[in-house]
């Protein structure tokens, strides 16, 4: 327990940046016993891999998103867009830690990191969500972790956690395992929730702690799909234009093919994060 208070208290410690932008490369994994067209998924007949990019930005106040499904090659006019308010990718765990935005009952991959509150110079417990084990330590990316596995109590859909690497000397998170029942991605109609495994890596850039890849596998139609997703390019304005997340505001600027704004603050990234494919 000492363990995971600490990691938390860290976590809680990092800034939040009023906006970020960033690029998501995917790659999309498809295997089942045959590869037909399915009736009730619509997917493809005989293909079985998929590699696709996006672009996000989102507004960290209030979680809202701006997607672009392609990302555009070149600068060029406003590309289509579309809009959620169901925040996720890169500062997922950190915007849950500080309170900076709420999350949708329904966000993909939210963690379970609540229970800590601190009133004053007072830590409060609420009622213990886990058995918790120390399984030893382990080597992440070059980095001495504890490795601690988390046993739900009770309502395992919600205490989704199972596992948390945690730096032995910074008390920084590496990796984070956990399950739950998300949404499915699929080509048409309500995606169903299915239960799905899925594990992220973190990574710092400049002073925010942030999910650089997010790997996750589930069952559905017959088939087995395997993700594995990772951030390209990321940026951390410090302001952008409030018509962004704006559906019909937007609509309006890109009818009138203003420059692309997300692609011009992405080309002053230095360098992308390094590919792990």
């Amino acid at each position: 327990m000492q363990i995971l208070t600490r990691a938390l208290e860290r976590l809680r410690s990092y800034p939040v940046p009023n906006y970020v932008v960033w690029t998501n490369s995917w790659f999309i994994a498809r295997t089942a016993p045959q590869l037909v067209t399915s009736t009730s998924g619509g997917w493809t007949a005989n293909r079985s891999t998929w590699r696709r990019a996006e672009r996000f930005a989102e507004r960290t106040s209030d979680g809202l998103q701006n997607v672009t499904w392609t990302v555009p090659a070149k600068s060029g006019p406003l590309p289509d867009a579309h809009f959620s308010s169901v925040f996720e990718g890169p500062l997922a765990w950190t915007l849950l830690r500080s309170g900076a935005a709420q999350s949708s009952p329904t966000s993909p991959m939210r963690p379970d990191i609540d229970g800590l509150k601190t009133i004053a110079t007072v830590t409060a417990y609420a009622k213990p969500a886990y058995a918790l084990e120390l399984v030893g330590t382990e080597t992440v990316g070059g980095h001495a972790a504890y490795h601690v596995r988390l046993r739900p109590l009770g309502d395992p859909q919600r205490h989704n956690l199972r596992d948390l690497w945690i730096d032995v000397e910074t008390f920084d998170i590496w990796k984070a395992h956990f399950v739950g029942s998300y949404p499915a991605l699929v080509p048409y109609g309500t995606p169903p929730l299915v239960p799905s495994d899925i594990t992220a890596n973190f990574e710092p850039i400049l002073t925010y702690w942030i999910v650089y890849r997010l790997a996750w596998t589930y069952d559905y139609d017959g088939s087995h799909f395997t993700f594995d997703t990772h951030v390209g390019e990321i940026a951390f304005p410090n302001a952008l234009p409030g018509w962004l997340f704006d559906a019909s505001a937007y609509a309006q600027h890109e009818k009138a093919k203003e420059p692309d704004v997300l692609y011009q603050v992405l080309q002053t990234v230095p360098q992308p994060m390094p590919s792990w494919y």
